[in-house]
């Protein structure tokens, strides 16, 4: 029995996914799609490879979940990647592999070309670190460029990290809400600027997530007690990154308009967000305490988003407004519905947490 009373599970010695507690034929069917195969999707589940588990399709809103213990081998992952211009069509997907590379673990991640120069690449490849917590230039030459992340990986727990996304949010939420009110542009572009701190926190967290499911001393240290809780946070904080989406996208949208808001309108949107905002707060604390209760007020909650878009929107018709306007406004409370959809799978991810516990008698009634 391991520290939250799980049955030891070798994966390693793992002949099909229906052989993992907790997964049923739906999400084993999604993952053999996703992956190509019956054994695509178990050779990343041996590997622990959190970021290609968390973007199946549906996995978020699946009722199964993944029962997985932690191998008790431990090995560093591999820390250096050469990357060869060369191999790559442009300069967006190399970036986008440097990216990959610094969420794998990637201490020092390398440049080069083996047909000649990247120097019509490098504005490209000097705007990478500012994407990457810790990330610096170590080398820039001609021919070469190379990155080094300077992150301890003991020093950011996955509690930390997920609050700090979740209180980004909520500035950038509040700011717009206020920028509306008060027709500020420069404060809802303020807001919408913040959202690449969320990505840069996102790639830390998978990167944590990713280094964590190789080392027990990391793992240990930021609070991960098995491999499936990798899995859990990986979706957990996908859905918050996508929550953010969304709030940037109602910040642009209060920039863009140009028309005071009667109040009428106003509270409504105000209710609306007030409600988004509880509903992420919740979700958040649910999953770090796997307290299902507290989830079952989020899904209970977004009956009432549903409701509140749809009376604001049948209102912004009913009252003649000009039609550019109210299709920003239309747009703006449908972002801040799909935000609210995102509290609800992680909500999910939450329950599953818990409901695995309260199995194996770790949660008293």
């Amino acid at each position: 029995m391991d520290e939250v009373g799980l049955d030891p599970l070798n994966l390693d010695s793992l002949d099909s996914l229906r052989e993992i507690p907790g997964v049923g034929e739906k999400i084993a069917g999604r993952m053999e799609d996703f992956f190509g195969s019956e054994e695509g999707a178990l050779g990343r589940i041996r590997e622990g490879d959190v970021a290609s588990l968390s973007t199946v399709p549906g996995l978020t809103e699946a009722k199964d979940s993944l029962s997985l213990n932690p191998s008790e081998k431990t090995s560093k992952p591999e820390s250096k990647f050469d990357l060869d211009l060369e191999d790559y069509p442009n300069a967006r997907s190399l970036v986008n592999m440097i990216r990959a590379c610094y969420m794998q673990g990637g201490e020092e991640i390398r440049v080069f070309s083996s047909k000649g120069t990247i120097v019509e690449e490098k504005e490209s490849l000097r705007a990478v670190p500012s994407d990457l917590i810790g990330g610096e230039v170590v080398l820039d030459r001609p021919d070469e460029f190379a990155i080094q992340v300077l992150v301890d990986p003991t020093r950011f727990t996955i509690s930390n990290i997920l609050f700090r996304i979740s209180d980004l949010i909520s500035s950038m939420q509040k700011d717009s809400i206020e920028a509306l009110r008060s027709a500020s542009a420069t404060l809802a572009s303020d807001a919408s600027d913040r959202g690449g701190e969320i990505n840069r926190l996102y790639r830390l967290m998978i990167r944590q997530l990713e280094i964590s499911a190789e080392d027990k001393t990391v793992a240990d240290s930021i609070g991960i007690k098995n491999r499936l809780e990798t899995i859990h946070y990986a979706i957990a904080a996908r859905d918050l990154s996508r929550m953010g989406y969304h709030i940037v996208k109602v910040a642009k949208r209060v920039g863009n308009l140009k028309t005071e808001i009667k109040p009428e309108i106003m509270d409504l949107i105000v209710d609306l967000s007030d409600t988004v905002s509880d509903m992420r707060e919740k979700a958040v604390k649910s999953l770090l305490s796997n307290d299902y209760k507290l989830a079952n007020e989020v899904f209970t909650n977004m009956d009432k988003v549903k409701k509140l878009d749809q009376h604001t929107t049948q209102y912004l018709l009913d009252k003649s407004i000009k039609p550019e306007n109210s299709n920003k406004l239309i747009s703006l409370t449908s972002s801040l519905r799909r935000a609210a959809g995102h509290t609800v799978a992680i909500g999910d991810v939450a329950t599953n947490k818990a409901a695995l516990l309260k199995r194996n008698g770790s949660i008293r009634k």
